[in-house]
């Protein structure tokens, strides 16, 4: 199980063993952890960007390296995650595809991670109303450079919406759900060929 890893002192006792606590990791941890801001940014260039906000964000979409953050601010380990991760910060572990982030976390490292719940339909949302943890939704908006909606989005769902500390999140939370675009920004969640959720208490 990826917990945060612990180190225990060798003693002269043959064959002992010391008893470690994994780490089960709560709805209420994970959306503390959650990133106001986006968390994956370029080094500094002196652009007027950087000048106005302070930040240079080095991807448009971060909704799979939020994620990756909270889960790691929240107690958990991706050591044995081996999808694309961030360039920039190759020792915080900032996943990139929301895909292999889903995929990671249905193979179930993390301790007490419960399965993943197929609920795809157009009123996925009624299925999981009142209900906390964490949504996929795969194929739903068309990528730039891309002729298919290979896009997907993945995030905590606190039982009525999803974090909104981005304009991203918030266009989410407001346009996605009756907006039919292409868009990234309104495209219609809906349209997901296939959505997941892990259902957190």
């Amino acid at each position: 199980m990826p917990n945060i890893p612990s180190k225990a002192a060798t003693n002269n006792i043959p064959q002992s063993h010391k008893k470690e606590p994994l780490k089960v990791i709560t709805f209420k941890e994970l959306w503390s952890a959650y990133p106001e801001a986006a968390p994956c940014n370029k080094p500094s260039d002196g652009s007027l960007w950087d000048e106005i906000f302070g930040t240079n964000p080095a991807f448009d979409n971060q909704c799979a390296i939020r994620l990756s953050v909270c889960l790691q601010h929240a107690g958990a380990s991706l050591k044995t995650f081996k999808g694309v991760t961030c360039n920039y910060h190759k020792d915080e572990k900032h996943v990139l595809r929301a895909k292999e982030l889903a995929e990671w976390l249905d193979k179930r490292y993390l301790a007490n991670w419960p399965k993943s719940i197929n609920i795809t339909s157009k009123d996925w949302r009624s299925k999981i109303t009142n209900k906390t943890g964490v949504v996929y939704f795969a194929n739903y908006w068309i990528p730039e450079g891309s002729k298919f909606p290979t896009g997907g989005h993945i995030d905590l769902w606190n039982g009525s919406r999803f974090p909104h500390y981005s304009f991203r999140s918030f266009a989410t939370n407001v346009g996605r759900f009756n907006i039919d675009s292409p868009d990234l920004f309104y495209s219609n969640l809906d349209n997901a060929t296939t959505i997941l959720f892990w259902e957190i208490p």
